[in-house]
């Protein structure tokens, strides 16, 4: 037994999927790329500089390739750095260029401050308010409190 033979018609079909897979995730890195430079751009208007794109995007590409991140995850990352920790990013002890030196730094608590709040989100989405059932705090009003007659001789 042998595989079966695909028609010319599904050979077809399967390239097509996956050149639209191919297609999918080029569109995908683009569109985190593109949307990288634009918080780039941003950021550096904001300070009144030019933004140095070759380093920049040299930089980019070298966290890429050692660190396997992506266009998506470095931004994230300077997000998280920006509104969660409050860097200065362009201070000069953290500045010296540009603004993603720090992102090797922060980016394994930014992943995991990303994946705690998902977490927290589906925990939240998921809960249903209805099944709980209310809770009475029981009140023993039999029992008497026994006072301490404390008194300065003693000491």
């Amino acid at each position: 037994m042998g595989r079966q033979k695909l028609t010319d018609e599904e050979k077809a079909l399967r390239k097509q999927q996956r050149e639209l897979e191919k297609q999918s995730k080029i569109d995908k890195d683009a569109r985190q790329r593109l949307e990288l430079t634009d918080m780039l751009k941003s950021l550096y208007e904001a300070q009144g500089e030019a933004v140095n794109y070759p380093m920049v995007m040299s930089q980019c590409k070298n966290y890429i390739e050692q660190y396997g991140y992506n266009y998506g995850s470095i931004r994230y990352t300077l997000w998280y750095m920006i509104n969660i920790k409050e860097i200065n990013l362009f201070s000069d002890k953290n500045y010296n260029g540009s603004v993603l030196n720090l992102v090797p730094y922060y980016y394994d608590e930014a992943k995991k401050y990303c994946e705690d709040s998902i977490k927290i989100r589906d925990d939240f989405k998921n809960f249903d308010f209805d099944k709980q059932e209310p809770q009475v705090a029981k009140v023993n009003v039999n029992r008497q409190r026994k006072l301490l007659h404390l008194t300065f001789d003693n000491f």
